[in-house]
């Protein structure tokens, strides 16, 4: 009826229920990242990447439901129902979005591997922060039978396959 209603028509050649890497960088387990708020695993499931690379795209089909006013965190919602945090470097809310670039905006539909920001990875490493990309399901509990991902400690690719949720 009115184009303007639509949602976005592009399809991706990815299911809803694989995950990708939302940053080029080593792929470490949530249980290592430097954080004791995700480390501990009270906010969700997840990974976390350690960037060699500033790009960030989306991790899954999603839509944009939060961005953060510092532009350090995203929450996704995805196609299949998990809700998502993408956080974007350790303690860098205190560096008051700078090293952000936000190519998205809330309430937009994206697809797994659309870029959605950039990190500077020189300003974050200069303030001695760590920038690690962090990926949590904040409802994991109640939505996933099993998070399957690939090997740890290896270097993924931006958009790259790393791995699966099994829903229950």
């Amino acid at each position: 009826m009115f184009d303007f209603f639509k949602k976005n028509d592009k399809k991706s050649i990815i299911d809803d229920n694989q995950l990708i890497a939302p940053v080029t960088g080593k792929l470490i387990r949530l249980s290592d990242v430097k954080d004791p708020v995700f480390s501990s695993g009270k906010m969700g499931d997840g990974f976390s990447l350690v960037p060699t690379e500033g790009k960030i795209v989306s991790p899954i089909n999603a839509t944009i439901i939060s961005i953060a006013q510092t532009k350090h965190a995203f929450g996704l919602k995805a196609n299949n129902g998990l809700e998502i945090i993408l956080h974007l470097g350790i303690d860098t809310v205190n560096l008051k979005g700078k090293p952000f670039n936000v190519k998205v905006s809330e309430g937009q539909n994206v697809l797994a591997g659309q870029n959605i920001a950039t990190m500077d990875l020189q300003m974050t490493n200069s303030a001695k922060l760590d920038p690690s990309v962090i990926f949590v399901i904040t409802n994991a509990a109640e939505k996933i039978k099993k998070l399957q991902l690939n090997e740890f400690n290896q270097n993924y690719l931006a958009g790259a396959n790393i791995g699966r949720v099994i829903l229950k």
